[in-house]
């Protein structure tokens, strides 16, 4: 996956078939999803560019499959930050 996108640098086709790819892992990311909103976690990315960054979609799946909310304001507890 990783080097037909440096080949094509088609990175809409690459974090579709990541995506999958994470959605296949189904329960492996429980573990994950668990430490996420137990503890303080940062995934740390060296692109330039945050819409580039496979971390991201990670990030937006963990957040998809442990789903919590604020009840202060109905939202997500999980925050995610591009810096």
């Amino acid at each position: 996956m990783r080097n037909r996108l440096y080949e094509t640098l088609d990175y809409e086709t690459f974090f579709r078939e990541y995506r999958n790819y994470l959605k296949k892992l189904d329960g492996d990311l429980s573990e994950v999803v668990e430490v996420v909103y137990s503890k303080r976690v940062c995934l740390m990315c060296y692109e330039a560019d945050a819409s580039k960054c496979h971390r991201s979609i990670l990030a937006e799946e963990i957040k998809e499959a442990g789903v919590k909310v604020d009840a202060s304001n109905g939202r997500s507890s999980l925050e995610i930050k591009h810096l």
